[in-house]
């Protein structure tokens, strides 16, 4: 008898405050209340990526990280870009604010001896003026659509992409 598959973990993050950078955030929130959530798939739901998820990291055969990428091309506006995450000893697995999927995978392979195999989707946002000020919420500015968010939420985690990692 074999062993059942490590899940697929998928770790929507960014700032809901921010409205074009929570993208990532409130894809996860739908896939966690949606049927994608499960034995085989596992969402975490969080503002920005920390050395603690290394963790759970640790458990899962492959990541799938969703986040917002700041683009200035109305071409890319709505593009959803995948790549790759591999881990990167060159760069420093630190402890500060701003921790990379990079960086997570690095800081999982340091502690428990493996990563999961990682992609990352990410949508394409054009950033609002206000979103590029600490001072002053965007919700009212720039608000993500959940009609949107829902409909692009298929495209962004495509798992049949994800099949042969």
């Amino acid at each position: 008898m074999s062993e059942p598959a490590p899940p697929i973990l998928i770790i929507g993050y960014g700032n809901p405050l921010r409205s074009d950078d929570g993208v990532g955030y409130y894809a996860a929130c739908l896939l966690e209340a949606s049927e994608w959530s499960g034995a085989a798939v596992a969402v975490v739901v969080c503002q920005q990526l920390t050395p603690e998820l290394s963790s759970t990291l640790s458990e899962a055969g492959r990541v799938i990280f969703i986040d917002a990428r700041a683009v200035h091309s109305a071409s890319d506006v709505g593009r959803i870009f995948y790549e790759p995450v591999q881990p990167d000893p060159a760069a420093s697995p630190n402890l500060t604010h701003h921790v990379t999927p990079a960086a997570l995978l690095t800081w999982t392979a340091l502690l428990y001896g493996g990563q999961p195999l990682g992609r990352c989707s990410q949508l394409g946002r054009q950033p609002s003026a206000m979103a590029w000020s600490y001072r002053r919420l965007c919700v009212p500015h720039y608000p993500v659509s959940w009609r949107q968010c829902r409909r692009q939420c298929r495209l962004l985690v495509p798992l049949h992409r994800y099949a042969n990692l």
